[in-house]
């Protein structure tokens, strides 16, 4: 039990201590949403799948 604690206070303290973007000034790195009207998409990992 005292070991799930040391490691969720360490995650924790990680992220108050994250990078900030010098333009957004959000965490680094971040997860954000895009939206847009037209979207492309892969289907596979390969060159036989093109965007």
């Amino acid at each position: 039990m005292n070991v799930i604690a040391l490691i969720l206070t360490l995650l924790i303290s990680l992220n108050l201590y994250a990078e900030k973007g010098t333009v957004t000034g959000f965490d680094i790195p971040r997860f954000v949403s895009l939206k847009s009207n037209e979207i492309n998409l892969r289907v596979g990992p390969s060159i036989n799948y093109p965007i």
